[in-house]
């Protein structure tokens, strides 16, 4: 016999988690630059040390182009409802800003930490059940 389960996603009676639009969208494409950016680290990395004439080796964008895999795979964890996904990303974020401290790149330094601003701000937002992203994370 076939249970109904409504807005319930199993039969003790939990509420289905659901995201808002713009939430799964801004993941979405969290995944896709991450993916562009990483591809750009580890398969072009000597056309992006020309930009970097005071270091001697571009070992140091394969750490870059390793810091966007994680990335990837936080906004993995997060669309699938794990909080730690949010956390290993800040991370990620906080070291590659150090690396970009040490590689002079300036005020772009910080826009990892408006990243932060702007996933946590989105995560926020309440899908129809009313509930945010953020509080359906585990």
């Amino acid at each position: 016999m076939e249970t109904i389960l409504d807005d319930f996603s199993n039969e003790n009676k939990q509420p289905r988690k659901s995201r808002h639009i713009v939430v799964m969208i801004w993941l979405i494409l969290m995944i896709i630059a991450n993916c562009i950016t990483s591809f750009a680290y580890f398969f072009h990395a000597d056309t992006i040390a020309i930009g970097f004439p005071q270091l001697d080796s571009t070992s140091i964008f394969y750490i870059i182009g390793a810091f966007g895999i994680l990335n990837i795979i936080a906004t993995i964890l997060v669309l699938n409802w794990k909080k730690i996904g949010f956390y290993c990303y800040c991370i990620s974020v906080f070291v590659i800003g150090i690396i970009n401290v040490y590689l002079e790149v300036g005020i772009a330094s910080s826009y990892g930490l408006l990243g932060i601003l702007i996933l946590f701000v989105i995560l926020q937002l309440k899908s129809k059940n009313g509930i945010s992203a953020w509080k359906n994370l585990e």
